[in-house]
Formats: structure tokens, C-alpha cells, sequence
């Protein structure tokens, strides 16, 4: 009897996305497959936030269509847990670290839990994250490394089949990333883990796959990246990405 072929979890299909008279994304066609962590990289401007997005259902394709976990993004939402690039808050109106986690329960549309289990979720994703003794303590007080290991676990709270995590390495030194990739190994293979990074040396000890989103979208194992991709990708050219072939003749992987 033939195996059922597993459904892609994330599924671009000719997706097009424009703003006013900038081309964003041009037919971006791909699938994100389940398994092992995946890092996005390109320039900035290149598409990368907006590709989460619209991953996230916060934006429309302008062309094209997008599944997420075999349903619209919108609707797959609140299987996603999100950590954005940057997260301010008002230094007047103070929160803690506790109450930042929670804002990831909140958001989330998971059915209604019982103060037992809401609580109880709160504290697990600050043990996973190594930051229970700091729940009481403001937000704003935190150095840069322990903020984010705070919004990792405001995205992790509700435990979502998708970790979408933006930049997550700015601001940390050597031993933070480290420390980060340990933190977030825990939670594979129970989640996806998709990171955009602008830092191809964490990308190199982090992933086997990466997303290179430079209006145009392809995907490459991560030894493949060469200095000559890497200047291409991040260079002054703006439309052309070395894949082998000039991506103006429509070369697609």
C-alpha cells in the first residue's frame, strides 16, 4: 500500500507582492518542508519581513497563493508562534516578564485553559528559556540577551507547530548565540524553526537549509553558500542572485 504523501507545511505558489510601485516579491515558489530548522537570509529590502507576513496572514499576496499547514495563514495563525524583531515598550508603563509571556497566550487561539494550565504554560516556557527567576522582574530592566530569551518564550507559551523568529541574534555576542541554539534546539523537532538572519555565520552552525529572499525566492543547503552568492546576495545588484544562471532568464529551482 503507498505511503500518503505528506503535505508541505508552508506551500508559495507564484506568489507576487507589491507595494505602490515596488515589486517586493516576483513569483515566489516554494515549499517549506517539516523537519529540520530553516534560516532566511538576503538583503535588506530583499522581501524577508514581508515573506513572514504573509506567512503570518498579515498581509495578502498581491498574485499567487499560500498554504499554511494545508489551510490559509490566516486561519493556521494560531499554530504560529511569532517573535518579532523588535518589541518596545513604554518605559512609563511597566510590564514584567511574566506579563510578556502571557501577551503570547493571549494572542494565541487556543481553547480556554483552565488558571492552572495557563499558569502552569507560563512557567514552562520560562524554564525552557532558562528565565523563571526573572517572572517578577520589569521587562524594560533586562540586558539584551535575556529580552530575547523572553520573547522566545512568549512565542513558544502556546506551543505552536511553527516558530517563526525575526533577527533573533541581534544584539547578542558570541556566547549568546550559543547559548540561543541551545535554547532553541530543545524545541525541535516538536516545532519548526524558521529564523531570518542577516548573520551567515550563525546561519552556517544553525541550519542545513537556508531561504535566500532577494525579491526572487530560492533555497539552498547551506555549504553551498559561496563568497560569490554571498556578494551577489548582499551586493549592489539589486536583481541578480547567482544561482547557477541568471535569474532574469525566469531560472527557477
Amino acid at each position: 500500500m503507498a505511503m500518503p504523501i505528506e503535505e508541505p507545511l508552508i506551500c508559495f505558489q507564484k506568489v507576487s507582492k507589491s507595494f505602490g510601485n515596488t515589486e517586493v516579491l516576483i513569483e515566489a515558489d516554494f515549499d517549506i518542508e517539516t523537519g529540520e530548522p530553516l534560516c532566511i537570509v538576503g538583503p535588506n529590502g530583499g522581501g524577508k519581513t514581508t515573506l513572514l507576513k504573509l506567512i503570518l496572514g498579515l498581509e495578502e499576496p498581491d498574485v499567487g497563493s499560500i498554504m499554511v499547514m494545508g489551510d490559509s495563514p490566516r486561519k493556521s495563525r494560531g499554530q504560529i508562534g511569532y517573535m518579532p524583531q523588535y518589541l518596545q515598550f513604554n518605559a512609563k508603563f511597566p510590564i514584567t516578564v511574566q506579563e510578556v509571556v502571557e501577551m503570547g497566550l493571549t494572542t494565541s487561539k487556543k481553547p480556554n485553559l483552565s488558571k492552572n494550565e495557563y499558569e502552569n504554560s507560563i512557567n514552562n516556557a520560562l524554564t525552557a528559556v532558562e528565565m523563571s527567576e526573572f517572572a517578577d522582574r520589569q521587562f524594560s530592566t533586562l540586558s539584551g540577551g535575556q529580552k530575547q530569551r523572553v520573547l522566545i518564550a512568549r512565542a513558544i507559551v502556546s506551543k505552536p507547530s511553527i516558530l517563526l523568529l525575526d533577527e533573533p541574534t541581534a544584539n547578542l555576542d558570541l556566547t549568546l548565540e550559543d547559548r540561543l541554539l541551545e535554547t532553541l534546539n530543545k524545541f525541535h523537532p516538536a516545532m519548526k524553526i524558521i529564523m531570518v538572519s542577516h548573520d551567515l555565520g550563525f546561519v552556517s552552525g544553525a541550519v542545513k537549509q537556508v531561504l535566500c529572499v532577494n525579491r526572487q525566492v530560492h533555497t539552498h543547503p547551506t555549504e553551498s553558500i559561496s563568497a560569490a552568492l554571498i556578494e551577489e546576495l548582499y551586493g549592489s545588484s539589486p536583481r541578480r542572485i547567482i544561482h547557477g544562471h541568471d535569474l532574469e532568464h525566469g531560472h527557477h529551482h
